[in-house]
């Protein structure tokens, strides 16, 4: 449901550049739905297909007709709010005041112009929150008993607390050389060497040399993306881009070799291959009187830790407080066995040194009630709130006019 609800609350805020003569796929009351409000749903998610993407749409406008129907109303001061809101985001986004500005500009609009846009998709957006709290808020509760019985009834399919350990854990960051960024910068310009040549695929290419895993294994391919939600470094290396067309991104301590696949407006599918500034021996040796002080403060806490406990500004970082179980899949340690309580550690990372002190273990098992209680319950709520939203869907689909003309 919580997805769900996500979806929607996409399609209430995405931007449509321009009013076209557009084929008609869909009308629910008096609003119209084109293709082509589907075909950049699908771009946004390319592993969506149209058929589910249409079914959200359809949803989205029945619940408006729903809060229209209720009354439902969003004042004046709630959307200025809102709208200010979104438009301090935008502006956000750029390095300068000059340079939105230009953006609004190559986009033949004034910020009154984007103000207007925002204004009439965010109320929209708003509306529907609105009518999701007042059907769903008020009595959509699970008490302790739902909760327990759900636990009860459902046990044997409940999956095992994994080995885990409470512990201490701080990063020390290797500071980057000019050196480092220099070898990495080598082998970018190896890889493009190759793209410009055009001896092998830049999907090819990404699987072997992308120091991303994950995106690696999928031929360097991130989807579609919004230009406005990508970092700083990335909206300025690609906002010019044309489809075909590979070029060089920084991005903190990363190169990105970033192609165009394809690209509507400000929407822009994109791959990529990461090649991470790796730091050399003597970048790791420039940290070791911060790692010293690390584990000698760390030495005197017992029970948990707090960022103001490490005073080292940029070059540190608390990944564990020692308040909540880790999966011991997710540290250093190979087994609970090599675990032994209150002892400093040091592990070295291709990013820094982790100094980590165990605090306490926790070996596989079937988890106790107390334990995953508000997990549960999170999961009985859900079923109960997506029941509820079917049931909502299915009436307004009986009231109000819907036909799909697909």
């Amino acid at each position: 449901m919580k997805k769900l609800i996500l979806f929607i609350g996409f399609f209430l805020s995405a931007q449509l550049s321009a009013e076209v003569v557009d084929k008609i796929v869909a009308v629910v009351g008096d609003k119209v739905i084109t293709q082509s409000e589907v075909e950049e749903a699908v771009f946004l998610f390319p592993g969506s297909d149209k058929e589910s993407i249409l079914k959200g749409i359809i949803e989205r406008e029945l619940l408006l007709v729903e809060a229209k129907k209720e009354t439902l109303e969003v004042s004046a001061d709630e959307l200025s709010d809102a709208v200010e809101k979104a438009i301090l985001e935008v502006q956000g986004k750029f390095p300068s005041d000059e340079e939105y500005i230009r953006e609004l500009q190559k986009a033949g609009m004034s910020e009154e112009d984007l103000r207007t846009k925002y204004a009439k998709e965010i109320e929209k957006k708003m509306l529907v929150q609105k009518l999701i709290q007042s059907k769903f808020g008020k009595d959509l509760v699970v008490s302790d008993v739902e909760g327990l019985n759900f636990y009860t009834t459902n046990l044997d399919s409940i999956p095992l607390l994994p080995d885990a350990i409470k512990c201490l854990g701080v990063m020390v960051y290797y500071p980057i050389s000019d050196n480092s960024r220099e070898v990495a910068k080598k082998r970018v310009d190896k890889i493009m060497e190759s793209i410009n040549a055009k001896k092998e695929a830049f999907s090819v290419l990404a699987e072997k040399y992308s120091d991303d895993p994950i995106s690696g294994k999928k031929g360097g391919n991130l989807g579609g993306v919004s230009i406005k939600d990508l970092g700083e470094e990335f909206q300025t290396g690609v906002k010019d881009m044309v489809i075909g067309e590979v070029a060089i991104v920084p991005s903190n301590n990363t190169y990105h070799i970033v192609k165009c696949n394809e690209r509507q407006g400000e929407m822009i599918s994109i791959s990529d291959i990461v090649i991470k500034v790796v730091p050399t021996s003597v970048d790791s040796q420039s940290v070791q009187e911060e790692v010293d002080s690390v584990s000698a403060i760390m030495a005197l806490l017992s029970d948990s830790i707090m960022t103001e406990d490490i005073v080292w500004g940029n070059k540190t970082q608390v990944f564990s407080d020692g308040k909540v179980f880790i999966p011991l899949s997710a540290t250093t340690f190979e087994s609970l066995e090599a675990v032994e309580i209150g002892k400093i550690y040091i592990f070295n990372t291709a990013d820094g040194i982790q100094v980590v002190k165990p605090l306490e273990k926790r070996v596989k098992h079937t988890p106790m009630w107390e334990e995953i209680r508000d997990e549960l319950k999170n999961v009985v709520y859900q079923r109960k709130l997506q029941s509820r939203y079917e049931k909502l869907i299915n009436r307004l689909k009986e009231e109000v006019f819907v036909i799909v003309l697909q």
